[in-house]
């Protein structure tokens, strides 16, 4: 609620009247009001005023939602996932659907995040919405059918994530991006290390030991990435082994199933750069993974 609003609902609440140019009209209410709101305040810090507070009446202390599953299906349910009229075909991984949950666990969790106000769940959903959106854009300019969402649409869930976290620290500019690149990160370590074992793939670390390195990028097209992985050696296959473990999709076709080997093959790339085996430069739209 905006102050303006907060301060509107003064009367309301008590006096049941309200001013109209200066004139007041009783109203007979006979109402219940609910607020429902973070722990000490709305969204994007609009702290509810004290006077405003002294008017309600009770209140409900709730919880986050307990397990990572649960807060997966809230925000599968609430996010606009469904995207009619151009390339409509969206398929969420579920390790990037687990990823976008994690972050805001993690966010739940951090000594550099206020929690008096607390992190809703809007900003998952806001993040999942963003992840998609980015998945689209870039299956609408390379022509695929399919949307699924990759590592690299992790960059933008910055914007979503940005005003709905308060923190700690002084907020210089660009600290909050900061922040949320390294929850990001701590998501993703989470996550891999649920779904693979690092030690699986020291053969492609082993690759960019020699001084090799490999450059992807969100607007690079599932056919692009396909084939600059396979200038690392086992990557391909290992990225086909994660895929057909968790890619499960009856209306799979050829199409779905390069943008389901790309996606995977980020994923290791990016789990191997948070159990700080590879190195990543991010310039841009572009991430070259090093050693």
């Amino acid at each position: 609620l905006s102050p303006k609003i907060q301060v509107g609902l003064f009367n309301v609440m008590e006096e049941r009247d309200i001013q109209i140019r200066g004139y007041p009209v009783r109203l007979n209410l006979d109402l219940c009001m609910v607020f429902s709101a973070n722990p000490e305040d709305y969204t994007n810090r609009g702290r509810i005023v004290t006077p405003l507070k002294d008017r309600i009446g009770s209140v409900v202390r709730t919880h986050y939602p307990l397990t990572r599953d649960l807060g997966v299906a809230i925000n599968s349910k609430n996010a606009w996932l469904e995207r009619v009229g151009g390339n409509g075909k969206v398929f969420l991984p579920r390790y990037m659907e687990e990823i976008v949950e994690e972050t805001a666990r993690q966010a739940r969790s951090s000594s550099h995040v206020n929690q008096q106000s607390g992190v809703s769940v809007r900003m998952s959903i806001a993040n999942l919405e963003n992840v998609v959106s980015n998945a689209e854009r870039r299956a609408i300019s390379a022509g695929e059918s399919w949307i699924v969402p990759r590592v690299c649409d992790l960059a933008h869930v910055g914007p979503s994530s940005r005003g709905k976290l308060e923190l700690t620290m002084s907020e210089d500019d660009g600290q909050e991006d900061q922040l949320v690149s390294r929850i990001v990160a701590e998501a993703v370590k989470t996550i891999f290390a649920e779904h693979a074992d690092v030690k699986d793939y020291r053969s492609i670390v082993e690759h960019f030991d020699a001084g090799k390195a490999l450059e992807l990028g969100d607007s690079l097209s599932a056919r692009d990435v396909n084939s600059r992985i396979d200038s690392v050696p086992g990557l391909r296959k290992r990225a086909e082994e994660l895929s057909k473990r968790l890619f499960d999709n009856p209306a799979a076709d050829a199409e779905f199933q390069a943008l389901a080997l790309a996606s995977a093959a980020e994923f290791i790339l990016e789990g191997l750069h948070v159990h700080n085996k590879l190195n990543k430069n991010v310039k841009g739209n572009a991430t070259a993974y090093k050693r």
